[in-house]
């Protein structure tokens, strides 16, 4: 709204996050209403979404062959592709694609299961941590510093349980579309 009925505010703004209302000196209040979490997430999960792609094209990779990467170096142990889909979500197929890749450029290897030759196992490279430690570390301490300056212990306690929760719905919602598109 422009304008008002008293003459006192002028509503400028809002988009469901916060309004700006300005009072007849001129002077900002800013009043949250109704914060909307979708577009906020909506912007947050645009500006992810970019910052991997960039470091899967910085990495020689794919955003989703870099985050299959991630997988593998987040598992408690080798894993097989077939497991390696079951993680990421896609097809068995897609997977042998993206071990394809990450193997030639050096991020991953194959090894034979010492308990059942048959088996193949898929691990990261020795070293790829630290060949990546450029890439994310200056992340990592720019959000700690960020959360320690910004946050109390009670907030922080907050954002990790949205966060935990978030990614349950995202993977919850994940699955539904699979499902949905079989």
């Amino acid at each position: 709204m422009i304008g008002s009925d008293d003459g006192q505010r002028i509503r400028a703004g809002g988009g469901g996050c916060s309004t700006v209302v300005f009072d007849i000196d001129g002077e900002a209040v800013i009043r949250a209403v109704d914060f909307d979490f979708g577009q906020v997430n909506r912007d947050f999960s645009g500006a992810e979404v970019l910052f991997h792609a960039v470091v899967g094209e910085t990495l020689g990779v794919s955003p989703t062959d870099y985050k299959c990467l991630d997988l593998l170096m987040r598992a408690d142990s080798m894993v097989t592709a077939g497991r390696l889909a079951d993680m990421s979500g896609l097809t068995t197929g897609a997977i042998t694609g993206v071990v394809d890749r990450l193997e030639r450029a050096g991020y991953v290897r194959r090894l034979r299961d010492p308990n059942d030759r048959r088996r193949i196992l898929v691990a990261p490279c020795d070293g790829v941590d630290a060949k990546l430690a450029w890439v994310f570390e200056p992340l990592r301490q720019a959000v700690n510093a960020l959360v320690e300056s910004e946050f109390r212990n009670g907030e922080r306690d907050a954002i990790r349980r949205y966060l935990q929760r978030m990614t349950e719905l995202l993977r919850e919602h994940t699955g539904r579309l699979q499902t949905a598109k079989r």
